[in-house]
């Protein structure tokens, strides 16, 4: 389980909290949507969640357990986390920057994530990374945190990816609307194999595509909704 107990949080000691005592649990094969106005700090909870950023109080478990106290390699293996914006720090060949990130993955699993993402024709290409479109590195990406958490993966087990999870901040706002299609379904099945999965969206039409709770953060602190229809009922009401 992924929990977050009593998350507060402000840039500067003395400003106002961007957010006050956030907690929620993300468990094994789940998937919640975080949604939120600009400025909300959709993007600023992720990086707590992920260890990128420290919150000015609160703790982030994994498994029960402190996430600060992972090391970065036993954390990488157990919590993936994509950000909004990509950056290229060096320009290599596809293959080449594949190879440099030296994970040991199952060759099973490594061909079925390929294949799932779409990947393959892109792979062969090789281009070089400053060569890609923003939604093709969106992609590469992607298949790079999900090759981060397949390390000790094999595709024999029922729940393969059980106590693994999957932040993911905005994941569709490069990509075509088929890829999004393509992508929504990938994460489905991901979910099936064990994964837990928190993505943040701003479309309001795409918020409950995963049969989902949504967490909302509002001024009056995280707001559950379970069905599209109180959401609804939610906004109406405020705006």
């Amino acid at each position: 389980m992924l929990e977050a107990l009593e998350i507060t949080h402000a840039f500067q000691r003395g400003q106002q909290a961007l957010f006050s005592n956030i907690s929620f649990q993300l468990n094994p094969g789940e998937v919640k949507i975080l949604w939120g106005l600009n400025g909300s700090g959709k993007s600023t909870l992720l990086d707590i969640l992920s260890a990128w950023t420290q919150p000015s109080r609160g703790l982030v478990l994994l498994n029960s357990k402190p996430l600060a106290l992972f090391s970065p390699d036993m954390r990488a293996a157990k919590l993936g986390y994509l950000a909004q914006f990509q950056e290229i720090y060096f320009d290599l060949p596809i293959q080449t920057f594949l190879k440099s990130l030296n994970l040991n993955v199952n060759k099973a699993v490594y061909i079925f994530l390929t294949q799932a993402l779409g990947l393959e024709v892109l792979i062969q290409k090789n281009l070089n990374l400053s060569h890609l479109s923003g939604g093709e590195l969106a992609k590469l990406s992607f298949f790079r945190v999900l090759l981060q958490l397949s390390t000790d993966i094999t595709l024999t087990e029922q729940a393969p990816y059980f106590n693994k999870y999957l932040l993911l901040d905005e994941p569709f706002s490069h990509l075509d609307w088929p890829y999004q299609q393509q992508l929504k379904a990938f994460l489905k099945k991901m979910q099936s194999l064990g994964l837990g999965i928190l993505l943040t969206l701003h479309d309001i039409h795409q918020l409950f595509d995963f049969d989902n709770e949504l967490l909302a953060l509002t001024n009056s602190g995280l707001k559950v909704f379970k069905s599209e229809a109180d959401f609804k009922s939610y906004i109406f009401n405020v705006t």
